[in-house]
Protein backbone atom coordinates (compact mmCIF):
# COMPACT_ATOMS: atom_id res chain seq x y z
CA UNK A 1 0.00 0.00 0.00
CA UNK A 2 2.00 2.95 -1.27
CA UNK A 3 5.37 1.27 -0.74
CA UNK A 4 6.30 1.74 -4.41
CA UNK A 5 5.67 5.51 -4.24
CA UNK A 6 8.36 7.93 -3.12
CA UNK A 7 7.15 9.87 -0.05
CA UNK A 8 6.54 13.54 -0.70
CA UNK A 9 6.00 15.67 2.41
CA UNK A 10 4.77 18.68 0.44
CA UNK A 11 2.05 16.72 -1.39
CA UNK A 12 1.03 14.93 1.82
CA UNK A 13 0.76 18.22 3.69
CA UNK A 14 -1.30 19.80 0.90
CA UNK A 15 -3.68 16.85 0.83
CA UNK A 16 -4.06 16.83 4.62
CA UNK A 17 -4.73 20.59 4.53
CA UNK A 18 -7.37 20.12 1.83
CA UNK A 19 -9.13 17.35 3.75
CA UNK A 20 -8.91 19.39 6.97
CA UNK A 21 -10.44 22.43 5.27
CA UNK A 22 -13.33 20.21 4.10
CA UNK A 23 -14.05 19.08 7.66
CA UNK A 24 -12.26 15.74 7.86
CA UNK A 25 -11.27 15.33 11.52
CA UNK A 26 -8.37 12.95 10.81
CA UNK A 27 -7.17 15.32 8.06
CA UNK A 28 -7.14 18.06 10.69
CA UNK A 29 -5.04 15.91 13.02
CA UNK A 30 -2.48 14.95 10.40
CA UNK A 31 -2.29 18.48 9.00
CA UNK A 32 -1.63 19.62 12.56
CA UNK A 33 1.16 17.06 12.82
CA UNK A 34 2.69 18.37 9.57
CA UNK A 35 2.58 21.90 10.97
CA UNK A 36 4.06 20.82 14.30
CA UNK A 37 6.99 19.07 12.65
CA UNK A 38 7.42 21.28 9.60
CA UNK A 39 6.75 18.39 7.22
CA UNK A 40 5.96 19.85 3.80
CA UNK A 41 5.32 23.29 5.28
CA UNK A 42 6.78 25.92 7.57
CA UNK A 43 6.71 24.79 11.18
CA UNK A 44 3.93 26.59 13.07
CA UNK A 45 3.23 25.26 16.57
CA UNK A 46 0.34 27.67 17.25
CA UNK A 47 -1.52 26.61 14.09
CA UNK A 48 -0.65 22.96 14.76
CA UNK A 49 -2.22 23.13 18.20
CA UNK A 50 -5.38 24.73 16.79
CA UNK A 51 -5.82 22.02 14.15
CA UNK A 52 -5.06 19.20 16.58
CA UNK A 53 -7.47 20.65 19.16
CA UNK A 54 -10.19 20.95 16.51
CA UNK A 55 -9.53 17.40 15.31
CA UNK A 56 -9.86 16.06 18.85
CA UNK A 57 -13.10 17.98 19.42
CA UNK A 58 -14.46 16.63 16.11
CA UNK A 59 -13.87 13.05 17.30
CA UNK A 60 -10.55 12.14 15.67
CA UNK A 61 -8.68 9.46 17.63
CA UNK A 62 -5.46 10.71 16.03
CA UNK A 63 -6.33 14.23 17.18
CA UNK A 64 -6.89 13.05 20.74
CA UNK A 65 -3.65 11.07 20.60
CA UNK A 66 -1.61 14.05 19.35
CA UNK A 67 -3.38 16.42 21.75
CA UNK A 68 -2.13 14.33 24.66
CA UNK A 69 1.45 14.98 23.58
CA UNK A 70 1.93 11.78 21.60
CA UNK A 71 3.59 13.18 18.49
CA UNK A 72 5.86 11.32 16.12
CA UNK A 73 9.40 12.62 15.97
CA UNK A 74 11.09 13.19 12.62
CA UNK A 75 13.30 10.17 13.36
CA UNK A 76 10.24 7.97 13.91
CA UNK A 77 8.72 9.16 10.65
CA UNK A 78 11.91 8.29 8.76
CA UNK A 79 11.97 4.86 10.44
CA UNK A 80 8.37 4.22 9.33
CA UNK A 81 9.25 5.30 5.77
CA UNK A 82 12.21 2.92 5.68
CA UNK A 83 10.04 0.04 6.86
CA UNK A 84 7.46 0.83 4.18
CA UNK A 85 10.13 0.97 1.45
CA UNK A 86 11.60 -2.36 2.51
CA UNK A 87 8.34 -4.30 2.34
Amino acid sequence: FGSHVKPDDLIACLLFRESASKGCADGMAYYGMCLALGLGCIKDIAQANQWIEKAASEGSNAGRYFKNGNMYSLEEIEEIRLKMRNR
